[in-house]
């Protein structure tokens, strides 16, 4: 039996993420904008949950891609209202400067894990998780996500839910995704959030990974994965794929399983 992630802090401090049940809470988009990007800033601003208003730095140079504030907005909107956050543990690949993740502490997830490589992102990651004293809650992996991901799996960690917003330009999405089922990183009825191109053919599964809707937003496709418990194709969910290419409306959706 797999066992819950504990990520370890800075110093003797360690988080211990404990398994969490995927709730249902209210359907419907936040009335908020989740990011609201001043002009000719370098900050972003944290919207939701209790550390809503405290500002983000931003990496320097154009390396990293922010997601947009629209995308953002109803990738939160749709992670609240299908799983819910509270206590989940959560892994952002390719974290950039935390904003994924650290918006999910916010609105409650027990722990978030985040794996960025590039430099500048690191600095601006690093000082944010310190800024907002979120050593306890947040870790840092610097490094390639490869090793990171198998480290990960050879430790026997599970994530709730992971974040993937790979370079457009390196087509990394699939690999990422074939690493997290091979590792068995993804708890059962957990998900996956990918953001790619929507030059990128999206894949209606990836293993035990389904897809369960799609989401164009201009030049970006969001997906929404979720781990099943057959890897042949027959889950019964496999073939209701929801695809929308403008903002998408409230929608009710069945309730997620409890974890075996």
């Amino acid at each position: 039996m797999r066992t819950s992630a504990t990520l370890p802090g800075p110093g003797p401090s360690a988080i211990n993420l404990r398994p969490s049940r995927p709730t249902l809470v209210h359907a419907g988009l936040h009335q908020n904008v989740l990011v609201r990007r001043p002009v000719g800033s370098n900050e972003v601003r944290v919207i939701g949950g209790r550390l809503g208003g405290r500002r983000l730095v931003a990496a320097q140079g154009t390396t990293t891609r922010p997601t947009a504030d629209r995308v953002r907005e109803a990738l939160f909107s749709r992670l609240e209202s299908r799983y819910g956050l509270s206590d989940a543990r959560v892994l952002d690949v390719f974290a950039g400067t935390g904003a994924l993740a650290i918006e999910a502490v916010s609105r409650g997830a027990a722990g978030a894990l985040c794996i960025e490589s590039g430099k500048s992102a690191l600095a601006a990651l690093r000082r944010n998780v310190s800024a907002l004293a979120l050593e306890r809650s947040v870790r840092v992996l610097a490094g390639d996500f490869r090793s990171a991901l198998r480290a990960q799996a050879q430790a026997g960690a599970t994530f709730d839910g992971v974040f993937v917003d790979a370079p457009y330009a390196k087509d990394l999405t699939r690999e990422t995704l074939e690493l997290l089922d091979a590792g068995a990183l993804v708890a059962e009825r957990g998900w996956v959030a990918a953001e790619t191109s929507t030059r990128e053919k999206p894949l209606p599964r990836v293993g035990r990974l389904v897809l369960q809707r799609q989401d164009a937003y201009g030049d970006t496709m969001l997906l929404l994965y979720e781990r099943s418990g057959d890897a042949t194709g027959e889950d019964a969910r496999a073939g209701g794929i929801r695809t929308e290419a403008q903002e998408p409306q409230p929608t009710d959706v069945p309730e997620p399983k409890e974890k075996g």
